[in-house]
């Protein structure tokens, strides 16, 4: 199922949010990236070439400037976990050197700026695959990740020079809105602490519940509770 990007939105990966509410990053807005496809060996065959004809298709139906793909050297093993103290869920790379020289193997041979990666994860509970997936349609979400990353800004870092010729940087945030039992992260602290005297507002959502307790209150920020 396709979700076509918003004019008024960046498509930007959670770490990067992170490392951008603690200005150590600033998003720089693009044209167009050139965009690689990682696949992991571990995929079956059928399921990595039904893969491969999203990409097509949506190369060629949509435009996306997807310019090559290539398959990891090695099964990059995904494990994945429910943390016992908060619930939330998580997981692990076991081969993330494979995933790299993947990676490295777009970059230098096909001068690709942005990649979308497709993994092998674990099967899922019957009852909770159906409950995820619920109201979706299509045997994958890669048309998405692949028109969000056709216009997602690149990353600059402070060792790449300035962060503020044409970026969009952390002191650019007016407010900022999230679920109220999730105040807990680097990204909203970072937000919540910075030391600049414009301090972005921070709005949380009472009846948006995660299986998170980490309202605003338990690590003194200052917030509004707002509604959905």
């Amino acid at each position: 199922m396709l979700y076509w990007p918003m004019p008024n939105t960046l498509y930007v990966e959670g770490y990067a949010l992170d490392r951008f509410a603690e200005g150590a990053w600033a998003l720089q807005p693009v044209h167009q990236n050139k965009v690689g496809l990682v696949l992991d060996s571990g995929i079956e065959e059928e399921l990595r070439l039904r893969h491969l004809q999203v990409a097509d298709a949506a190369r060629a139906s949509l435009g996306l400037p997807v310019v090559e793909y290539t398959v990891t050297d090695a099964p990059l093993e995904i494990k994945t976990w429910f943390d016992p103290k908060c619930g939330k869920s998580t997981g692990s790379v076991g081969n993330s050197d494979s995933l790299l020289r993947a990676v490295d193997t777009l970059v230098n041979h096909a001068g690709v700026n942005a990649v979308a990666v497709v993994a092998r994860f674990p099967d899922d509970d019957p009852e909770d695959s159906d409950c995820y997936r619920e109201g979706k349609i299509g045997y994958t979400f890669l048309p998405c990740v692949l028109a969000g990353l056709s216009t997602a800004p690149q990353y600059v870092t402070r060792r790449q020079g300035t962060l503020d010729s044409g970026c969009i940087v952390a002191s650019d945030v007016d407010s900022v809105i999230l679920p109220r039992d999730a105040c807990g992260g680097d990204g909203a602290l970072a937000f919540s602490r910075t030391a600049r005297k414009n301090k972005p507002l921070i709005i949380t959502v009472q009846e948006n519940e995660t299986v998170l307790d980490d309202t605003p209150d338990k690590f003194g920020i200052e917030a509004i509770c707002g509604f959905k």
